[in-house]
């Protein structure tokens, strides 16, 4: 500090000031906090100062309001700091009650099976009480209040028992227990065997439950209608033997099942449509319904003409068709059905123009069953009004006919002739007058 005069003559003096600010910031806690739930949360904690100051969370647990708490008491701690450096703390704790036991049920449901009695089991208890009660039915435990006991005067039907575990701080928890006390039912009952023959329908039949259900099932192919119903109907689709089980279960009673036994068998099918061939190519493959064991089948001809070559197997060659018309059937025959069977025709046709081919050699007299006639083919399906002659080498006339239904067979009046060659003429009777010529010989 310095002092002027009016003469101007000044003196002067130095001196210290210091200001001082050691006020504490004034901080407020939430109270302390019990809980048996771990998700807490708190209103924040206060502070003032009469200068500028801040607040922090300097505990380092990581846990704030909103967060998850472990199971144990927590100490939560503020600190405010001033611009001075001066600084207050409050504290306060945060304690996570530990559930001691909890409800729990072993069994989710049990199922009895006119039973009035069975047993009630939960988890053992710590530090908390229990009890059972009955929320649905009816039933009289041995001893509420602990966690096995038995339980009797079960009603039919569903019974629900609750376990409840209650804590003197914390709330209580509750499990529950279904028991479902059904009737035993009939025993099931069906036909033994039913047999279906050429229909692919059968009717089911069987005893209806008092109780429980019914349900259909089969070790084949069949369709079943409906399969809960006790009288239904069923699709075969294979052919022989099919089983159909008729099954009643009821609830936590023992099942019991019969067996019915269907016999099918279905309309065989020939794999070939009508058709039409040229007499010229002859051959056509057949195939049928393959049969079972017991079964036999049959590849006929019942109209027309041809030859089967296998007519006991499911597959065959057939030819030698007829001009016109051949009607071929296929027969399964069964034990128990009989015979069924699938017919096709055949309309046989000559589409080339006719050059035959005529055989320069017979044999009729060694009796093998090949060469034995004069085959000309087709001969008389294009040509019925033919003139058909055969003479020796003298010009005897040993075979004539019209038309040549019946090929020549290498004989005259019945007996055979002897080793040789002959002659034959044909006029065709056409149009043209066509005359066919040429020799053929006898070979015995």
């Amino acid at each position: 500090m310095t002092v002027r005069d009016a003469g101007g003559n000044t003196a002067s003096c130095p001196f210290s000031l210091a200001v001082i600010e050691n006020e504490l910031p004034i901080v407020t806690c939430p109270s302390n906090i019990s809980t048996c739930n771990s998700l807490v949360s708190f209103p924040g904690s206060l502070f003032n100062d009469n200068c500028v100051a801040t607040m922090s969370q300097t505990d380092l647990t990581g846990l704030t309001s909103g967060s998850v708490f472990p199971v144990r008491t927590t100490t939560l701690e503020f600190t405010a700091m001033d611009e001075s450096g001066n600084s207050a703390m409050c504290s306060f704790d945060v304690e996570v009650l530990d559930f001691p036991s909890f409800a729990n049920i072993t069994e989710d449901t049990l199922f009895l099976c006119d039973q009035n009695s069975t047993m009630l089991i939960a988890d053992s208890l710590i530090s908390v009480s229990g009890l059972w009660e009955v929320s649905t039915g009816q039933g009289s435990s041995n001893n509420q209040f602990t966690n096995t006991t038995g339980v009797n005067n079960i009603g039919l039907g569903v019974n629900i028992y609750t376990w409840t575990v209650s804590s003197a701080l914390c709330e209580s928890l509750v499990d529950s227990l279904v028991v479902i006390n059904s009737q035993q039912d009939l025993q099931a009952s069906t036909q033994d065997s039913i047999y279906s023959c050429m229909a692919a329908d059968i009717i089911l039949q069987s005893n209806i439950p008092l109780f429980g259900t019914g349900t259909w099932t089969t070790e084949g192919n069949g369709v079943i209608d409906d399969v809960n119903s006790a009288n239904t109907t069923s699709t075969l689709v294979d052919n022989g033997w099919q089983s159909f089980i008729w099954t009643i279960t009821n609830g936590g009673c023992p099942s019991s099942s019969d067996t019915l036994h269907a016999f099918s068998i279905q309309n065989p099918v020939i794999g070939q449509v009508d058709t039409a061939i040229c007499l010229e190519d002859g051959l056509l493959l057949f195939s049928g319904t393959p049969s079972s064991i017991d079964k036999t089948l049959d590849w006929s001809v019942i109209g027309g003409t041809a030859s089967i070559d296998s007519p006991d197997n499911f597959e065959t060659k057939i030819d030698n068709f007829g001009l016109g018309t051949n009607t071929i059937v296929y027969t399964l025959i069964d034990p128990i059905c009989g015979e069924v069977s699938h017919t096709i025709q055949v309309i046989g046709s000559i589409c080339d123009e006719f050059d035959p081919i005529i055989p320069t050699v017979i044999t009729p007299g060694n009796l093998d069953g090949k060469n034995d006639v004069l085959v000309i083919d087709f001969l008389n399906f294009r040509y019925p009004d033919c003139y058909v002659v055969i003479f020796n080498r003298w010009g005897s006339i040993v075979s004539e006919s019209t038309g040549y239904d019946e090929p020549w067979n290498g004989t005259f009046k019945g007996e055979h002739l002897p080793m040789g060659t002959y002659f034959y003429k044909i006029n065709l009777n056409d149009a043209n007058q066509t005359t066919l010529k040429g020799d053929v010989s006898i070979i015995n």
